[in-house]
């Protein structure tokens, strides 16, 4: 089990699927999130903390993958939704 530390997929996390080697250039590393989202980054922005499927450290609470944007949107209109609700009360 690996975390991203650096780049643009920062804070994600899940197991190695394959690695890239690419001769006078940087490794690439494909990684596949619990929910089935694979994200591919360089291999120095990456950080093991586990083997396997299994983390050897305590990981943040929440969601441990990145939600899309059409998923966010859904999110924050219920929320948003919620929140009149309770208003109205």
């Amino acid at each position: 089990m690996v975390m991203a530390i650096g780049g643009n997929n920062i804070g994600r996390y899940g197991s190695i699927l394959k690695t890239e080697h690419h001769p006078a250039s940087f490794d690439i590393v494909h990684v596949k999130e619990a929910n089935g989202n694979i994200f591919a980054t360089r291999s120095q922005n990456l950080f093991v903390i586990g083997q396997g499927h299994q983390s050897s450290i305590t990981l943040p609470k929440g969601k441990p993958y990145k939600l899309t944007i059409l998923e966010e949107k859904a999110e924050r209109i219920q929320k948003k939704s919620q929140k009149v609700v309770k208003q109205k009360k």
